[in-house]
Parts: structure tokens; sequence; C-alpha cells
């Protein structure tokens, strides 16, 4: 099942996919290890469309940066034509899943029926001890650090931390499984075709430095 995959990622106005939107999505798609299709694009602000002034801070994007970008609707239609029938794969899978099916919801378009493989799912079951997020474990994986909170950058990370991963062991059996922390309440959202899996995960050491990365 991992011989055509779609690693892809979106920066957003915020996190509730019901009221904000994707600012910025890209995805690479992988067929025998081969990158085989390339897309990534900045996506024009629905009419007044509220944007986290904190999300802005993460990414660097501001309003100003997505006068001139792709709208939003042909930008969900070449996305999903470049998915289409792959595995998706993403770093908190569900996050990103969450906006694409309610993005194809707004556009009247059916919702996704394509497997997928959260690598932070993974990365909870083999080191439980955190932090888990993408440039943490790239660095835990010796994975070059790319431009993060950028969405080609963290989708170039994504691709290279699958690899250290299928290189440690099989992933066939985390495909469709969705992780959540523990020590939060359970996520209200899945793909139909997922299965929510509640995950021990430690957190990081107090001497772990947030603040690099």
């Amino acid at each position: 099942m991992l011989h055509d995959f779609t690693v892809f990622d979106f920066e957003t106005t915020g996190v509730n996919p019901r009221t904000d939107q994707v600012v910025e999505m890209a995805a690479v798609r992988f067929v025998h290890g081969q990158e085989i299709t390339r897309f990534s694009t900045l996506v024009r602000l629905r009419p007044r469309q509220y944007y986290d002034v904190k999300a802005q801070q993460i990414t660097g994007l501001t309003p100003a940066h997505l006068v001139h970008a792709m709208d939003e609707a042909a930008a969900f239609r070449h996305l999903r034509n470049v998915v289409r029938g792959s595995l998706l794969v993403a770093h908190n899978a569900l996050f990103d899943l969450e906006f694409f099916d309610a993005a194809l919801q707004r556009f009247g378009a059916p919702a996704l029926t394509e497997s997928f493989l959260c690598t932070l799912t993974v990365c909870r079951n083999r080191r439980p001890e955190g932090p888990h997020k993408l440039t943490a474990m790239c660095d835990a994986y010796d994975v070059p650090q790319q431009t993060a909170h950028r969405a080609l950058g963290d989708v170039l990370m994504t691709a290279e931390l699958l690899h250290r991963l299928q290189r440690q062991g099989p992933l066939e059996h985390y495909v469709n499984v969705a992780g959540w922390d523990g020590r939060f309440k359970a996520p209200k959202w899945c793909p139909v075709h997922g299965k929510l899996r509640k995950q021990e995960v430690k957190p990081a050491p107090k001497s772990y430095n947030r603040a690099a990365l």
C-alpha cells in the first residue's frame, strides 16, 4: 500500500475547519519511491475571512501575501486530482484531513475515500516521550530541516521522516489509524474509514528546550 502515496500539508488561518481556511497547501506524490508530481500554492483568502494573528506569526504569511494567490476552489480541485487514488500521508493527519474534508463539503465535492497514514501516530507509538512535533521528530530521526511551518517544507520533512520510519519497521498496520494523545479528550472528527486509537504519551523532559524548535 505504500508503493503509491502522497505527502501533503496545509497552513491555515486558524484551527477550526468549519470557520477557518487553508492559506497554503503542498503535496508531493511518490510511486515506487520516485517523485512523480509536486504541487504547492498560496491560497487567496475568502471575503471577510478572519486570519488569526498567531497563525500569521507561525507561518510568516500575511493577508498581503495572499492577494494574488490561487482561488481556493481551484486549488482544492487541483489538489484533489494530485492525490486521487493514493495513500494520503501527513504529520498529524487528522488536522489536515478535516480541513480537506470541510473544503470538499463546501464545494459540493464527494468526500475523500483514500486511505491515510499519520506519521505523528507512528512516532508516538515508537517514541512515547515527547515532544512529537514534526521538527522534533526530524531531529530524532536525523532528517534534514526544511523551512518549518510552510507547506512544502513540512511536506519534504514528512516525506523523509516517513522513509526513516519505513526503514525502522513495517508501517502497513498504521494505515487508517488516527492516534490521539490520551492525556486529552478524544477528537470529535475522524474519517469514516479511520480508526481512532488512544495513545499513551509521555511529556517532554524538563530539560527540553522548546524555544529551539
